[in-house]
């Protein structure tokens, strides 16, 4: 029994329309699309690659995503994670949400195709399901056996099928027709390497192109994030690009809708990516959040989180930018949950510090050090015992690398008395230095500046917004 619909398309025609009307979990059904929509390819591709685990979903498992995942609670939890933070959600969340999608998705596909159907059904598009693998969980698949995928071309599997014996004479001439055929290219070869043309230098472009694709695709995706005021009036801007290509794009499109005095504090770090998805509507997408007052955006590759104070602007926004960018993953800010956010940034930290030692770049040592959020207790300037660990980890690398200097800013939110703000703000940002200082790291490297709810990076008007702009950041000295 065979089928002409792709599986992901089934999947998102008969599944996710179950799943979506699912009442246990409290999330907008736009959110649960986008992430059935991501996570759709991998678990395809991990009932191709373990058929026995589909077999055992299909017959009643009773924790089917940790079937499907081979029982592996490190991936799981780097599963979760990893959605998490690309979708704001709380992991528990995704879990139940996946944990429902998987048998529907089972039964679905053995209703199509037949249950002994289903691994083949799926190696015929196994091309295109590899194609729309996210990125970013390239290093997790890798590690259950998935790592090929991240090499595959769309080129249709049915063309890789062997033909049909149509006789045992034809076979008799195989061989004599292979040497032929293998006499023939080697005159061809002989020959052309007799011409001097550029062909040689083509193909091997054409290799090296072939071996960096796999990590292009594992770079960190581009990112934009924007909070506007009123009219031209833009709070806070950042972004992380991977070449200067990109970086001045952005600035054109900034200038177009805001002004010409518009500032942004654009990264360029090969780490990154040097496209961001959709960014021919950029432009279209920034004059539309122009006009809703203290509106944010978070674009992050093919995710653009959305917010703004005013419920009814926000649902309007939101419609309007779905409708002009289909390609990209649109959705409203989630809640906010400060304790998922402090650890899943704690988490990312001190990671990324981990991959650092003293031959890394400055750039890369304050993004790794600028991945942790240090929420001060309200008034406070005591570091909270959580971030402690981080900066030990911080100490240790700062202390290899004696001439790089940087300094330590902090900021709040715009609740309260201006002076006492930028006066807290000083308090905290030294509580860091001190902290840094007293674990062996040179005093002469470190300077703590306070800014107050000067330069925020975020509206001060939705609760989000005001977490975000109460922050630590580190910078290079004089950048």
């Amino acid at each position: 029994m065979t089928s002409n619909f792709n599986p992901l398309d089934l999947l998102a025609e008969r599944v996710t329309p179950l799943v979506v009307d699912h009442s246990q979990l409290e999330i907008d059904i736009d959110k649960k699309a986008s992430l059935l929509k991501q996570f759709y390819p991998i678990m395809v591709a991990l009932f191709h690659k373990f058929p026995d685990r589909l077999n055992s979903i299909l017959h009643g498992s009773q924790a089917p995503l940790q079937e499907l995942l081979g029982n592996h609670q490190g991936v799981l939890n780097e599963i979760l994670d990893g959605f998490s933070k690309h979708h704001s959600l709380q992991p528990a969340t995704i879990e139940s949400l996946f944990s429902h999608a998987i048998p529907l998705s089972a039964r679905a596909l053995k209703e199509e195709v037949g249950e002994g159907n289903i691994v083949s059904y799926i190696g015929s598009y196994l091309p295109q399901i590899a194609s729309q693998l996210p990125a970013w969980a390239a290093p997790i698949l890798s590690g259950l056996g998935l790592g090929s995928l991240f090499h595959t071309t769309p080129t249709p599997q049915s063309l890789k099928a062997t033909p049909a014996d149509t006789g045992g004479g034809f076979k008799k001439f195989l061989p004599w027709l292979a040497l032929i055929i293998l006499a023939l290219l080697l005159l061809f070869f002989w020959r052309s390497c007799q011409k001097q043309t550029p062909a040689p230098n083509n193909v091997t472009e054409t290799t090296a192109s072939s071996e960096v694709a796999p990590t292009a695709a594992a770079k960190s995706p581009a990112s934009l994030t924007l909070t506007s005021g009123t009219g031209n009036q833009v709070l806070g801007c950042q972004s992380n690009v991977g070449d200067a290509g990109l970086g001045s794009m952005l600035h054109s499109a900034l200038a177009k809708v805001f002004g010409a005095g518009t500032q942004c504090n654009i990264a360029t770090d090969a780490a990154y990516a040097t496209q961001l998805p959709a960014q021919d509507k950029l432009e279209s997408i920034l004059n539309l959040v122009k006009t809703v007052p203290n509106a944010s955006i978070e674009w992050v590759g093919d995710q653009l989180t959305v917010n703004a104070p005013d419920a009814a602007a926000l649902k309007g926004l939101l419609d309007q930018i779905k409708a002009m960018a289909p390609e990209l993953n649109v959705m409203a800010a989630a809640p906010l949950n400060v304790e998922q956010s402090v650890n899943h940034s704690i988490d990312a930290s001190t990671q990324a510090l981990s991959g650092l030692n003293e031959s890394s770049t400055p750039q890369q040592i304050v993004h790794a050090l600028n991945m942790q959020i240090i929420n001060f207790a309200s008034g406070s300037a005591a570091i909270p015992d959580a971030n402690k660990a981080v900066l030990d980890r911080a100490a240790t690398l700062l202390q290899k690398v004696p001439n790089l200097a940087l300094n330590v800013e902090g900021y709040t939110d715009s609740t309260g008395n201006a002076e006492t703000n930028k006066a807290l703000s000083h308090q905290r940002a030294q509580a860091v230095v001190d902290y840094l200082t007293g674990k062996g790291v040179s005093s002469s490297s470190l300077k703590a500046v306070g800014y107050g709810s000067e330069h925020p990076v975020a509206d001060n008007e939705t609760e989000q917004g005001k977490f975000r702009n109460r922050r630590i950041e580190f910078k290079l000295a004089g950048s």
